[in-house]
């Protein structure tokens, strides 16, 4: 089961935009001839509230948001930006209730996904976090996450679309 969190149960994201030339390893399937060049950083910072409850048998589940920027916006990147490869993302429990025997979280990834907008012409790319988590006798509530990524392009043209950030409403909320 995916519990698909709308924006409005992000908690005081973050979105910390740095532009600066960035020098990365290149990814081991390169043989390591070139570096990657990025030109700049962005942190975003955040929890996520859900409620994941379970009774005697461990249970899992994914839980997957949108990540928004201060305003609740999120950023639109280019197809070419498709292709994030230097990133970290990190993502712990931060609440739990009924004291569980066990309340994890077990894995968290980026991805991008496409989507299409009313009022936004063409499709759309932003990221999305996936986390896997987990509970025993008890219920994982929240957690927090941290997410660098350095794109490959230009963050003056080429990084974010003429729309740069998009507030979303209604039904587009959740991933």
């Amino acid at each position: 089961m995916t519990l698909k969190v709308p924006i409005k149960d992000v908690v005081s994201p973050n979105g910390l935009h740095l532009a600066f030339p960035v020098s990365t390893l290149p990814p081991p399937s390169t043989g390591g001839v070139q570096p990657a060049t990025a030109t700049g950083l962005i942190i975003y910072t955040g929890w996520i509230g859900f409620n994941h409850g379970a009774g005697s048998d461990l249970t899992r589940t994914t839980v997957q948001s949108f990540i928004p920027n201060d305003d609740r916006s999120v950023d639109i990147f280019t197809v070419a930006d498709t292709q994030i490869l230097p990133h970290a993302v990190s993502a712990s429990l931060t609440a739990f209730g009924a004291d569980p025997d066990v309340a994890a979280v077990d894995s968290a990834h980026i991805d991008m996904a496409h989507r299409e907008f009313k009022g936004i012409e063409g499709v759309q790319n932003l990221l999305v976090l996936t986390a896997s988590v987990a509970a025993q006798n008890g219920a994982a509530l929240k957690l927090s996450y941290q997410i660098v990524v350095a794109p490959l392009t230009s963050f003056d043209s080429v990084l974010f679309n003429p729309l740069t950030q998009v507030q979303l409403g209604g039904g587009d909320t959740t991933p």
